[in-house]
This record gives structure tokens, C-alpha cells and sequence, in this order.
């Protein structure tokens, strides 16, 4: 068996794996307030159970004086809520767009500023953002970290069926622990997440009858408590996507055991995904069925747009991007490559570290730092991502959304092929990414950069066009002239 093969393998394992414990042991049975809550735990499980996947601990302490602190800062926005046509719920690391001085939410403000009446939340998960959310383009009406401390605070106190939250967080902890190896799955620990999310559903459900929103919007499959408290109110509810997905993704793929518990799954009633490619990815199992459109990107639509930001300065110039992953295998084979690309190829690299998962720039720099023509930027600094996709002729990565929207851009990309890299083979299947696995072969790339065009059919088959009147089309009181677009 082929490294690719094995990698492959394993990702496809660990998720069937899940799949097969959750079908027997039927975990979507255990439910908070009549929603399931196996998915709060699934992708996790995923995760869990790879070993090149580290430790996401980029969410914020809910035990933080500074956490705590703002929460307090937004009592004088609770007291005057407003009625709102609609509740966008963001991220501070979605501020990653530079307008002047000020920085543009590059999943929602192109599409605030066509509709009127939006209400807009946003959890600050990156303390690294904190500059930029004082500088948002559009400021958040409310910033809702605070709803996990106060989750978190009542949870210890109080809910309702108490016991039975206690019998069904034990059981599914057995679960965990018995079939999955998943020791740190403890019965506390479990019953801590369906208490919290008790709480968080009230909250949000408190928030809800205050606004009266025609719908809600998000951008990310973690709204769990949002989303519920908004279906259990007859609100529409609509995910745009954020990131990759895969056939394999523990929050997007269900099986066909998951159909009869669709209605109390807690995820959105319309997944919008970016294209086609997207759409139809994410439904092998008719799971979604109706409920993934195909809308686009209001970002890759800004970008398509611009003028052409290429210089004609000799060479090639690579962006690398990031996931936090192989970190020490990735800067040791792009030392190698810009060695071995001296006097033969005049190459130029930027890497760009993810903004959560890779938040240190010392174990690139260390390798890297002795090449001039190197530079290394966290996610939360400098240029953004499509910034330097415009002005790159290359783009490489080991998995990562950046594949596809290089694509969008007319990027070519290259697949790292390190450990995980396996998740984008059906890219390189299709034709659409080459895939290197040692730094001559990424040289041969960069030599031959002409002879790698990405037609327009590709760029639209991941990213629909006119994603803002695509998105606008599926709110479910849209309105062919919105108000504020028929001023502009």
C-alpha cells in the first residue's frame, strides 16, 4: 500500500469508525430539551482519534478576568435590544480584510451592506483579532462571549431534568470511553457540555424574543445552541460556509442512520455552500437533500473583480498556507526547496499561518529565517490570504480551503503531500491540483507555472457567481429591491 493510499486510509477509518459506534449505539437517541446532542460531540471524536491533528485551544477561557470583564461591557446593549429583520452571528477572526483603516468581515458585511434592519453578534475567539475588532468596518452590536460564562456559571447550579441529563451524559461517556478510546470523554466532562448547552439555548432563546428576527445567519456548524433556540421559534435558519468541508467531516457528512433524527439534529435548515462542488459533496447520503444551495463567496466575488494585482518582477512567487498541522515537516521541506531552487529557479515564498490553528511563528522561522526571499505572517497580521493570492503565481498547502479558493481566484495549486494531505486527493483526481510529495517535484511546478491555467469553469464549479444576490435569493422573505441597495 502506497503512503497516499495509507494515509488516505486512515481518515476514512476513523470516520467510519465513529459511524459504525453511532449506528449501534444509536447516540443521536440522547437529546437536551428534545435536540440531539451527539453532534456537539462528533467532530470532536473525530479529531480526537488522529494523531496529526493537534489540540485546538484557540477558544477563549470562559474563567478569564478578560472574558469576564467584556461580558459586563455588554450589559448596556442587552438593555435596549432592537427588533431586527436579521441576526448575523460571526467570528473576530473573520475580520481579515483591510478597508483604509478599518477591517471588513469577509463572511457577512458585503452582505449587510444590501440589507437593511441586521442585527449583528460576534464571539471573539482569537484574542489576536482584539485590534481589529476595535477597528471592525462594521461594529458588532453585540459581542456574546458572555453567554458562555453565564452558561457556564448557571450550569453548575441548576437545570431542568437534571437526572436525566446525568443518565444520558453517563451513558454516552461509556460510549465514548468503551468504543472509542476516548478516556478524557469522563461522565462530568460530558455532563458539563449538555448542562452548558441547557444554558446556552435559554440565552440565546432570551435574545431571540428580544430581536424577532425574520431569520438567522451564521457561519459556522458550532451555533448549536443558536440554531435550536431559533428553530424551536419557527426562525428560519441559514449556514454560510465558512471553510472546507469533506466527504468525511464529522459536523457536515451523515450517514443514512442520521435521516430520522434530521428535524432534531441541531443544524441549519439551509446549508449555503460556496458551489456546486460543495453542494454536492456534502449530500452523498441525502441528508441535506433541499437544504444545500449553491450561493458562493461575497469574497471571491470582491476579489474576481479587482484589477489584476501581479507585478512583473522576474521569478515566481508562492504563497504557502497553513493549518496548523506538520508544522516542523512542513518548514524543513520548504528550507529544502528554496535550496535546491537557488541558481535554478528564482523563487519567492510567503507563508501564512492559519489564523487559529498556527499562532507561532518561531518553528517556520527557525528553518526558514537564513532565505532573504522568505517571509513568514501570521493569520492575524499583514496582508490577508486573497491579498496575497492576487499577487501570487502559485499556491501550495498541505489541506486546506486555500486550495479551492486559489482556484476561484485562477491560482493553480499544489498539494503538499504530507500527513493529511489525503483529504484533498479527489482535487488532485479531478485534474484540478498537482500533488508533490519532495521539494524537486514542487521546483518542476514553479519552472513550468504556464502550463498549469485554471479555467474559468473550475473557478465557478467551486465558487457560484454574485454570491450576494445568490444568498439574498434563499432568505426566506427576500425581496427583489431591497431598500438600501436601491440607494446605491
Amino acid at each position: 500500500m502506497s503512503a497516499k493510499q495509507g494515509a488516505r486510509s486512515l481518515t476514512t477509518e476513523i470516520y467510519e469508525r465513529v459511524c459504525d459506534v453511532e449506528r449501534r449505539h444509536d447516540l443521536l437517541q440522547y437529546e437536551v430539551d428534545g435536540w440531539c446532542v451527539w453532534p456537539l460531540f462528533r467532530l470532536g471524536a473525530c479529531y480526537a482519534l488522529n494523531p496529526a491533528i493537534p489540540g485546538n485551544g484557540s477558544r477563549a477561557s470562559t474563567r478569564s478576568a478578560r472574558v469576564v470583564g467584556a461580558a459586563l461591557r455588554q450589559l448596556p446593549a442587552l438593555a435596549t435590544i432592537p427588533r431586527a429583520e436579521h441576526l448575523i452571528k460571526t467570528y473576530a477572526s473573520g475580520l481579515r480584510e483591510q478597508v483604509g483603516a478599518r477591517f471588513k468581515d469577509v463572511w457577512f458585511d458585503e452582505l449587510i451592506a444590501s440589507l437593511d434592519a441586521c442585527y449583528k453578534m460576534q464571539m471573539d475567539d482569537n484574542p489576536a483579532f482584539a485590534p481589529r475588532v476595535r477597528s471592525a468596518l462594521v461594529p458588532p452590536n453585540l459581542r456574546t462571549n458572555w453567554i458562555s460564562v453565564v452558561a457556564n456559571q448557571l450550569a453548575r447550579r441548576w437545570v431542568a431534568n437534571a437526572p436525566r441529563i446525568a443518565r444520558d451524559s453517563a451513558a454516552l461517556s461509556r460510549v465514548m470511553i468503551s468504543e472509542l478510546g476516548l478516556a478524557s470523554h469522563a461522565p462530568a466532562m460530558m455532563e458539563r457540555v449538555f448542562r452548558v448547552f441547557y444554558w446556552e439555548r435559554r440565552i440565546n432563546g432570551w435574545l431571540l424574543d428580544r430581536l424577532r428576527p425574520r431569520d438567522v445567519i451564521t457561519a459556522d456548524f458550532g451555533e448549536y445552541a443558536l440554531v435550536s433556540a431559533a428553530r424551536d421559534r419557527s426562525i428560519p435558519t441559514l449556514e454560510l460556509q465558512h471553510g472546507m468541508v469533506t466527504p468525511e467531516h464529522g459536523a457536515y457528512s451523515w450517514t443514512d442512520y442520521a435521516l430520522p433524527y434530521r428535524d432534531r439534529i441541531p443544524l441549519a435548515d439551509k446549508f449555503l455552500a460556496w458551489g456546486d462542488y460543495w453542494r454536492e459533496l456534502i449530500d452523498r447520503s441525502g441528508f441535506w437533500g433541499e437544504r444545500a444551495v449553491s450561493v458562493g463567496s461575497p469574497r471571491i466575488d470582491e476579489y474576481r473583480t479587482r484589477p489584476a494585482a501581479k507585478g512583473n518582477t522576474p521569478g515566481v512567487s508562492i504563497l504557502v498556507t497553513t493549518e496548523g498541522i506538520e508544522r516542523d515537516a512542513l518548514a524543513a521541506f520548504l528550507a529544502r526547496f528554496m535550496a535546491i531552487a537557488r541558481g535554478t529557479c528564482d523563487c519567492s515564498l510567503m507563508v501564512k499561518l492559519h489564523p487559529l490553528g498556527d499562532l507561532d511563528k518561531a518553528p517556520y522561522l527557525e528553518v526558514l529565517g537564513q532565505f532573504p526571499n522568505v517571509a513568514v505572517e501570521l493569520g492575524s497580521e499583514g496582508s490577508s490570504t486573497f491579498e496575497l493570492l492576487a499577487r501570487a503565481d502559485l499556491h501550495a498547502s498541505i489541506s486546506s480551503a486555500v486550495h479551492f479558493e486559489s482556484l476561484g481566484l485562477g491560482v493553480p495549486t499544489v498539494i503538499l503531500g504530507m500527513d493529511r494531505h489525503e483529504i484533498m486527493l479527489p482535487l488532485y483526481e479531478a485534474g484540478h491540483a498537482a500533488l508533490v510529495t519532495e521539494p524537486s517535484e514542487l521546483l518542476e511546478v514553479a519552472r513550468h507555472i504556464d502550463e498549469h491555467p485554471v479555467p474559468d469553469t473550475i473557478a465557478d464549479f467551486y465558487f457560484r457567481p454574485d454570491a450576494v444576490a445568490n444568498i439574498r435569493r434563499e432568505l426566506p422573505h427576500y425581496l427583489p429591491q431591497m431598500r438600501r441597495s436601491a440607494r446605491t
